[in-house]
């Protein structure tokens, strides 16, 4: 039996250092694998971020434009008069009077 008992004893030995060694191996490629996961995540997470930033300034610029501008245009501008005069200028010689003997009147503008 003291045969037996050194053989288990050897194979216990040899036994636990190698299922340790093996389970070792196993969480160190799992945490290597969950690593590249992160950075890869990490970095789609940067692109993604960049994009809607850009589409936050474009909504942002389609808001001032359409929502802005609409608002501005209704309530700052003076409503335009309807009843509007025309006036017609007429260039004449530079004769002091004209055929009734009258003396022309000189508009500045």
């Amino acid at each position: 039996m003291a045969t037996n008992e050194s053989v288990a004893n050897s194979i216990k030995i040899w036994a636990f250092p190698t299922l340790v060694t093996c389970l070792s191996v196993m969480i160190w490629t799992d945490v290597r694998e969950i690593q590249s996961d992160v950075k890869h995540l990490m970095a789609e997470s940067n692109i993604s971020g960049t994009k809607i930033e850009g589409v936050e300034a474009r909504v942002n610029k389609l808001e001032q434009v359409v929502f802005l501008d609409k608002l501005a245009k209704t309530s700052d501008e003076p409503k335009k008069e309807t009843n509007q005069q025309q006036v017609l200028v007429a260039v004449l010689k530079n004769d002091d009077q004209d055929n009734n003997g009258k003396k022309k009147q000189l508009l500045n503008f």
